[in-house]
């Protein structure tokens, strides 16, 4: 099952994100191996996984029509998206942390190891 079917599984409140052309892009660009290591190197800092790729996520798709980082039901989708990815990986969300790069996002969901070292 591919990630992004296993997403809107997950999350039914999210499917008017399902033919978004902006979202399905970032989503891709989420699951880039670039961003999924930046992500891990954050978690591995001890801070948000967002922090990771969170200026570069700004500079592409905070211009965009169809996809409002300002609105909040957005900007959490994009955190539920994150956690997804992350979980193939053997992370799983604990908690929030405080981002400090990030223009639209000021808190994030923390992702940590899993504790069966997946």
């Amino acid at each position: 099952m591919s990630v992004i079917y296993r997403f809107f599984e997950n999350n039914p409140t999210c499917n008017g994100f399902k033919d978004n052309v902006s979202f399905n892009e970032l989503f891709s660009w989420l699951e880039e191996a670039t961003q999924v290591f930046n992500m891990i190197q954050a978690c591995n800092n001890n801070q948000a996984a967002l922090e990771g790729v969170v200026k570069e996520l700004e500079e592409k798709y905070s211009n965009r029509s169809d996809l409002d980082l300002t609105d909040h039901f957005t900007r959490r989708t994009i955190g539920r998206v994150v956690k997804e990815i992350l979980i193939d990986f053997g992370y799983i969300q604990t908690g929030e942390k405080s981002l400090s790069q990030g223009e639209y996002f000021n808190r994030f969901p923390k992702e940590v190891s899993h504790p069966q070292g997946m």
